[in-house]
């Protein structure tokens, strides 16, 4: 074996050896921060915006008519975070909460109300 080959398999072993090392800074600092991104994005992407803003209107009788103030804010999640946009449209169908309650034509909420006029921010 050469010196350039004893050097070449030495380097390997001792970055090999720190790479898959469960013990070494780095990496416990990597596992930590994947983890706790795990636990916050499973979080967030769980709930959707009209199970947040109308908690009352899950499973409950609707006009069919989708909320416009739910659609925007399930939109403005699906433009910045896809995965999480997508599940929170799927949260929202999936108990009701996207769907205008009986008796409200317009919506409920911060953009549009019943009026039919934009709100101001």
């Amino acid at each position: 074996m050469t010196q350039r080959e004893a050097l070449t398999q030495r380097n390997t072993v001792d970055h090999d050896r720190t790479h898959f090392d469960r013990t070494h800074p780095a990496s416990t600092a990597r596992r930590r921060l994947a983890a706790t991104s795990l636990v916050v994005f499973t979080l967030g992407s769980t709930t959707g915006c009209g199970t947040l803003l109308f908690p009352e209107r899950q499973h409950e009788d609707h006009s069919g008519d989708l909320d416009p103030n739910v659609l925007v804010l399930d939109g403005i999640g699906l433009l910045f975070f896809v995965v999480p946009g997508l599940v929170a449209f799927v949260v929202d169908f999936s108990t009701g909460a996207i769907y205008l309650p009986v008796g409200v034509e317009r919506g409920e909420g911060p953009f549009f109300g019943d009026d039919g006029v934009v709100d101001e921010l």
